[in-house]
């Protein structure tokens, strides 16, 4: 007789910003049709979507971490912290609720609070594994270097590491837990609606899609703009999102004859849109990402991206090849590669070569395929 599906539990910290739980659904959509039950445990869990087959049971601990504040005082970063173990409590008491049939955790978008949720899972008999979504700690500060001291622990507790990405392996020195390293753990990118809307040579605009941060490199690709010489050929450069650097994007000034396109946050809805009029898009990122979905999303529409090769995103964008990548982020780096990237003369080729690579290795048939295998790697061991 076949072996029964798998039982699974995916654990979430509940957090304040909404994106995770789009990944949460993404990862529940793929769960679904490979397990006969998956539970999920987090809270804000009404912002979850999931098929109603009767196989997906939800555990709302009905509470969540606030959004961290700037400067807060001691006392509140105190809360903060308690209520950070709180969560973790409350999480536990729900892996310890499960069914004894349910025998695989996954700890998804939980680093770096789940500690104390992976023993009690531990203490249960369940096997455990982490997706590695997160990118290469700053040890500068000393909370970061506590940070990397916890993940010692918290590797060598796991039973299972899925990074999200190949190049994470290296990119946070994962080689000394080879024998724990499973398939990777992407999700996918609906091709259907993620999807070229308008030939590459057709469209009129750069651009950078995201959280309106520093630490994106948003403030480089700001000071680039004016490096962009009448050459270049682009009216229109757009910058979507919300963040702390709104007001300063609102002051931009663009290159004579250039408009700025500035429409704040864009529903998911029109991405695809906004995609098609990008000709490049830039993500000038200051630190190592695990792999941006925003990357996935851009090629998936035939966008090719100018990124650094941090993180994951040197497993998909291939210099010359699927897109471009900055051998830096300063602004006369990036002026200089947008100009040689909007010049390329393969450039519809590399457009055709990025929707490609998305549709060979991020569809959801590869993301089923690639958690029954890991899956099926965790009952087995």
């Amino acid at each position: 007789m076949p072996e029964e599906p798998s039982k699974v539990c995916l654990v979430m910290l509940p957090r304040a910003p909404k994106v995770p739980y789009k990944f949460l659904s993404t990862m529940l959509e793929i769960c679904e049709p490979i397990t006969s039950s998956v539970h999920v445990i987090t809270g804000n869990t009404e912002r979850i979507t999931y098929p109603d087959t009767g196989k997906v049971h939800v555990h709302d601990i009905n509470r969540s971490m606030e959004k961290p504040e700037d400067n807060c005082s001691f006392l509140k970063k105190l809360q903060n912290g308690l209520n950070v173990v709180w969560i973790q409590m409350l999480i536990s008491r729900e892996i310890l609720r499960l069914p004894r049939d349910v025998d695989l955790v996954v700890f998804y978008v939980s680093w770096p609070f789940y500690l104390i949720p992976l023993i009690a899972s531990k203490l249960s008999g369940k096997r455990t594994l982490e997706v590695i979504t997160r990118s290469k700690l700053n040890t500068s500060s000393a909370l970061n270097r506590a940070y990397a001291l916890q993940d010692r622990l918290l590797l060598t507790l796991i039973d299972f590491i899925s990074p999200e990405s190949p190049n994470l392996i290296h990119e946070l020195d994962l080689e000394r837990y080879q024998e724990k390293i499973v398939p990777m753990g992407a999700r996918y990118i609906d091709t259907n609606f993620f999807r070229p809307k308008k030939p590459i040579l057709e469209r009129d605009c750069i651009g950078y899609i995201g959280r309106l941060c520093e630490e994106k490199g948003l403030l480089d690709f700001v000071k680039a703009v004016p490096l962009l010489d009448e050459g270049t050929n682009v009216p229109r450069i757009l910058i979507g999102g919300e963040g702390e650097l709104a007001d300063e994007v609102r002051n931009l000034n663009g290159t004579p004859g250039c408009s700025i396109l500035q429409p704040g946050w864009i529903p998911e809805s029109d991405l695809p849109d906004y995609m098609s009029q990008l000709r490049v898009l830039v993500l000038p990122t200051r630190h190592s990402e695990g792999l941006p979905t925003i990357i996935l999303e851009a090629m998936a529409c035939g966008t090719p991206v100018l990124a650094p090769a941090v993180g994951g995103i040197g497993d998909v964008v291939s210099d010359g090849k699927t897109g471009f990548i900055l051998e830096n982020t300063t602004p006369e780096c990036i002026a200089n590669n947008l100009k040689s990237a909007l010049n390329h003369p393969l450039l519809n080729t590399i457009s055709e070569n990025a929707r490609n690579a998305i549709e060979q290795e991020y569809t959801y048939e590869r993301a089923t395929q690639r958690y029954r295998q890991i899956f099926e790697i965790m009952r087995s061991s």
